[in-house]
């Protein structure tokens, strides 16, 4: 693997707690394209076929395992999380996917001293550093022997830049670097062209139906994402998950 001189795509998605008709419509259109990706789980049940499973804890004192944790220790809802408070969070997330190797905070949330856990429950890299259509970017070897493996484009963050119009010419096809792509379901399934739209459908955020009322008829990430893998499929063929491209990059170390 050389990022140096070729184009290596990779698509993530994000689960985010979607409703199982919602993501099953983003994993087909993957599986349509005979595209592998690498799935970041949030919950448990998610059973992808022919996909990698990852991690996608969320640290957030409002989420459902941090209020756990603070149930069963008696723990005071403090601003910084203690390493605990991490631990817990992520020991029960990886019951969702026991085999993952690979993981992606809520909130592309990060803190050094992650790092050891991490290494600590087997898992090899992190994908959380986001540098939007950089050119040339390349894996990173951080401490404690965890792997980052930036995102070249972060859906949800699009809708609030505006950087590409949704344009396939704006990623820059073709262009030597790493593109790891992250998508999120809802975002997907909307068609969602902007931050506003897709704000406007927060109130039915696991309602299949009513999102779907929703969806955006123009230019938006649905049709972005669509045309991106046609180019994929025709310049690169079946792409790799970024468990294999973790695997790769330790091989040419």
């Amino acid at each position: 693997m050389n990022p140096a001189k070729d184009e290596i795509i990779a698509f993530t998605v994000d689960a985010e707690w979607a409703h199982d008709d919602v993501l099953a419509d983003v994993l087909k259109i993957f599986d349509d394209h005979d595209i592998p990706i690498t799935l970041f789980c949030t919950h448990d049940g998610i059973e992808p076929s022919g996909h990698e499973r990852a991690l996608h804890p969320n640290y957030r004192n409002n989420g459902d395992l941090m209020r756990r944790f603070f149930d069963e220790h008696g723990a005071v809802n403090a601003d910084v999380p203690t390493m605990d408070q991490f631990r817990y969070v992520l020991q029960h997330t990886k019951e969702y996917a026991p085999e993952a190797i690979g993981v992606r905070s809520h909130c592309l949330l990060t803190e050094s001293g992650l790092l050891p856990v991490y290494n600590e429950l087997g898992l090899e890299y992190e994908s959380g550093f986001m540098m939007p259509l950089t050119a040339g970017i390349s894996p990173a070897m951080k401490f404690y022997d965890i792997l980052e493996l930036p995102i070249f484009l972060n859906d949800h963050a699009e809708l609030r830049m505006q950087a590409t119009g949704h344009e396939l010419s704006e990623l820059k096809p073709g262009a030597p670097g790493l593109k790891v792509f992250t998508f999120h379901p809802n975002i997907v399934y909307l068609n969602a062209p902007n931050e506003e739209h897709y704000e406007a459908s927060r109130p039915h955020y696991r309602d299949p139906d009513a999102l779907l009322s929703m969806r955006h008829s123009g230019r938006g990430t649905r049709t972005m994402l669509l045309e991106l893998l046609d180019y994929t499929v025709k310049t690169h063929g079946r792409t790799r998950t970024l468990a294999e491209l973790n695997s790769e990059w330790r091989g040419d170390m």
